[in-house]
Parts: C-alpha cells; sequence; structure tokens
C-alpha cells in the first residue's frame, strides 16, 4: 500500500514538473536579442525602467529595446516561455504601444505634478477651507439682510455661497479622481498588462475633465466675488466701517492662490501624457521596423546560426558561414570537381553577406538559400584526387635531396680522416729520423 502511494506521488510529481516552464531572465532575453542577429552593428540592447513583463492574452513577455545615441530604434517582445519574438499583428501591436507608454510615463519627470498622495491631499484639504469659508459669507449676507435690506447685495450673496459648495465639491471630485488615477497607474507600472492601457489613459481623461470643471467654477467664483466687493464698495447706504468688515469675509482661503499656477502646469502637462499616450498608438513605424527586424533576423540565422540542412550535407560544419568560407578558401577552391557550382557560391554567399548588412534582408535570404543549394552541389560532386600525387612527388624530391647531402657528407668525412691519418703518420716519421 505504501509502496502504491510513493509510486502515485512521484507519478504526481512528475506531471507537475513536466507542465513547469521555465521562464527566461531579462538578460538572458537581452543575450537572447544580441545573439541572433535582430540588432545592427551601432545598436545595444537593453529592457527599459521600469524592469517588467508585459502580459498579453496571459502571455507575458520581455520588450527588448535596441538602442542607439540613448534613442529608442527597435521594439522587440520576447516571450519569457518560448523565447520567441512576438509575430502577430494585433498582438504586436498591443505591445509595443503598452512598452512606450509604459517607458515613457516612467520616466516623465511631471507626473507627480498630476498623480500623487500630496496633490490628492491638498485638494480634499482645500475643499474644507471652502466650506469654511462659506460661513463667512453666510455671516456676511445676514447682516446685510438684518442691518441694510440691499436684496441685490444678499442675493449675490447666497449665489456666492452656492458657487462656494459646488467648488467645494469639484475639489473632492478632483482629490478623489487623482487618488483613483495613483492606483490605476501604480498597478500598470507593477504589472503592466496591454489591456489595462485604456483604463490607464481613461483615468487622465478623467483628470482633465475634473481640473477643467474646477477651473471654470474657481474662476466664476472668483469673478462674482470681485463684482460683489465692488458694489458693496460702492454702496452709499453701507457704512464704511461695515464695509471694511465684510471685505475681510467675503475672500477665498489664501491656500486656493495657487490654483491658477496648478490650471497652467496641469493643461502643459496634460498635453505631454496625451503626446505619450498618442505616440504609443501610433506605432506604425515601430511595427514595420520589427517587421523588418524579423526578417533580419531570418537572413542572419541562415548564414550565421547553425543550420540542420548544412549539418546533412557535411557533419563537419555546423552554418553556412563556415562551410562557405572553407570552400571558398585559397586552399581548396580550386579543388572542388563542380567550378560553376563553386563560382556561383561565391557570388551567391557574397551577395547574402552584402544584403544583410545594407539592409535587403529579403535578398539577403534569397542569397543564402541559393548558397546552401550550392554548397550541396559543390559537397556532392567532390573534389579531384590532386593532394596524394603533389605529396609523393614532393616527398620523392626530398628523399632525393637529403641522400645527396647524406653522400657529400660521407666523402667529406672520407676525406678528413685520410688527412688526419697522413698527418700522424707524418709526425711519427719525423720522430724516428731525430733518433
Amino acid at each position: 500500500m505504501l509502496n502504491q502511494n510513493y509510486k502515485l506521488i512521484t507519478l504526481v510529481c512528475l506531471i507537475m514538473l513536466s507542465s513547469m516552464v521555465f521562464s527566461i531572465s531579462t538578460n538572458e532575453a537581452i543575450s537572447e536579442v544580441t545573439n541572433r542577429g535582430y540588432l545592427l552593428d551601432n545598436e545595444s540592447a537593453t529592457i527599459l525602467n521600469p524592469i517588467t513583463t508585459i502580459s498579453y492574452d496571459e502571455s507575458n513577455y520581455y520588450v527588448v529595446v535596441g538602442i542607439n545615441n540613448n534613442q529608442p530604434t527597435v521594439y522587440l517582445p520576447m516571450n519569457i516561455e518560448t523565447k520567441e519574438i512576438a509575430t502577430k499583428d494585433i498582438e504586436v501591436s498591443e505591445l509595443i504601444k503598452t512598452q512606450i507608454i509604459l517607458s515613457n510615463m516612467y520616466a516623465y519627470s511631471n507626473l507627480s505634478y498630476i498623480y500623487s498622495k500630496t496633490k490628492s491631499e491638498y485638494f480634499l484639504n482645500l475643499a474644507r477651507l471652502f466650506e469654511n469659508s462659506k460661513l463667512n459669507i453666510t455671516t456676511v449676507k445676514t447682516a446685510v439682510e438684518k442691518d441694510y435690506r440691499i436684496t441685490s447685495i444678499v442675493s449675490k450673496l447666497s449665489s456666492i455661497e452656492d458657487q462656494i459648495t459646488l467648488t467645494s465639491n469639484k475639489l473632492t471630485e478632483l482629490s478623489q479622481v487623482i487618488s483613483d488615477g495613483l492606483k490605476v497607474q501604480e498597478d500598470f507600472f507593477k504589472s503592466p498588462k496591454t489591456s489595462s492601457v485604456s483604463n490607464y489613459k481613461k483615468s487622465f481623461t478623467n483628470y482633465s475633465k475634473k481640473v477643467d470643471e474646477l477651473k471654470t467654477e474657481y474662476n466664476q467664483l472668483e469673478t462674482d466675488l470681485l463684482n460683489l466687493r465692488n458694489q458693496i464698495s460702492l454702496d452709499t447706504n453701507i457704512s464704511n466701517t461695515d464695509k471694511t468688515q465684510y471685505y475681510t469675509l467675503i475672500k477665498l482661503p489664501t491656500e486656493s492662490s495657487s490654483l491658477s499656477t496648478y490650471f497652467t502646469n496641469s493643461i502643459e502637462y496634460q498635453t505631454d501624457i496625451f503626446s505619450i499616450f498618442s505616440k504609443g498608438e501610433n506605432n506604425e513605424n515601430e511595427v514595420s521596423n520589427l517587421e523588418d527586424r524579423i526578417q533580419r533576423n531570418l537572413a542572419w540565422e541562415l548564414i550565421y546560426a547553425d543550420n540542420s540542412t548544412i549539418k546533412k550535407i557535411d557533419s563537419r560544419f555546423s552554418t553556412l558561414n563556415l562551410i562557405a568560407t572553407s570552400i571558398l578558401s585559397d586552399d581548396t577552391k580550386d579543388t572542388w570537381k563542380n567550378q560553376d557550382a563553386v563560382s556561383a557560391l561565391q557570388n551567391n554567399f557574397d551577395n547574402a553577406k552584402k544584403n544583410l548588412t545594407n539592409g535587403q534582408y529579403v535578398k539577403s535570404k534569397t542569397f543564402a538559400q541559393n548558397s546552401i543549394t550550392n554548397v550541396k552541389s559543390i559537397i556532392e560532386s567532390g573534389q579531384e584526387e590532386t593532394s596524394n600525387t603533389f605529396d609523393t612527388t614532393f616527398i620523392f624530391q626530398i628523399a632525393i635531396g637529403l641522400a645527396i647531402i647524406l653522400g657529400i657528407l660521407f666523402i667529406f668525412e672520407k676525406i678528413m680522416k685520410r688527412k688526419k691519418i697522413d698527418e700522424i703518420e707524418g709526425e711519427n716519421y719525423e720522430n724516428e729520423k731525430y733518433y
């Protein structure tokens, strides 16, 4: 029984392991793009901040970006599980759009002016101050109605009360929109999805609408307050003492003085933000550029990547570049039987590399494919049997030369020995004669 349970647990574990897919790291994604021919010579690969995957249709992608002179030149969405670059039209467009918006919004220095906890709290606090200022307006209205019974001024004071309430409400609404937008933005930066871009953009649309509404109400309130103060100052029925007292009460909170500047800056920053969204949405050039780089990759891989067809033709070589370079080398070029195919290979292989460099990737692919056909014909036809004859003749010539040298050395050695013997005999003769 225990043995059966052990087998069952083992089976379950194996099934779980077989279903697991190991995701690539950012460095692996960058390396894949760099080493597979997607980039031009003057480009480098990176993943822009915030460094995170982008989700599309339940799959996750690292969008590797080609950079030249600190500017993005190509966007390459790589599936983190398959290591393949996205190719489907909608998929590519959505991923590139999301990456452009994500990286540019994350890098936008004025974003916190729009969405921040500080700004949300500022507007909420300002709303309370406006409500407090309404109490002062009510005090003036009660005094004017009681002491002077000036209907037109009382009516305007009542209208100001309503406008302050409305402005306070607009401030509260803007505070909430900023708080909600900040949450949407944090989620988008932390875990971006192509499907969440529209919601992120909508948050700014809502923000823009609330800012416009607040600006309209606030400007009208300022104008009406100024007109009311002027009317009071010109009314001869109201005493100067009361006028002075009314002036101190008929005013907006001091903290609201920065609203005009905020409106001006906000309009400028909103223009920048919606420009970023527009750049991401109008990504036809970026999509076309990716399609071009995919063709470059296909051409590059035909020339430089491991090729099963080449391995079948000659197992000593793994790439077209290696086998073509070997065939066309000065040492072997003239030894091949099928010289027509060698000439064709020279032309096709040169054009494959030339067109790859010049950005004519479809032509490069065609020339590379033709080169593989040429290689097959050359290898199948084989080489001329010339190398052995040459080697034997050369060795024979060396052997004759060595024999002559050895003969000369032998004769020279004989002569030297004879000479030495003669010298010894001469010396002996002289010694005998002396004695």
